[in-house]
């Protein structure tokens, strides 16, 4: 398995909660909601105005919404 970045850093991608979600991967939006509940996360993500689509600020230090 190949490792691009170390998880234990909190790194993320400038990208939208989905796809840091899911990089590296195909996966479906209800495979994608069942991730974030099983990481206690989705509750949290359904409360910002766009969601799976809003997105991670640099380094995952904060969540920003394009307007």
């Amino acid at each position: 398995m190949e490792w691009f970045y170390n998880p234990t850093l909190g790194t993320c991608f400038i990208k939208p909660i989905r796809d840091n979600t899911v990089y590296g991967r195909d996966a479906t939006l209800l495979q994608i909601e069942d991730a974030a509940k099983i990481a206690h996360a989705h509750t949290f993500i359904t409360t910002v105005e766009k969601g799976y689509d809003t997105q991670v600020g640099r380094v995952g230090l904060s969540l920003t919404e394009e307007k």
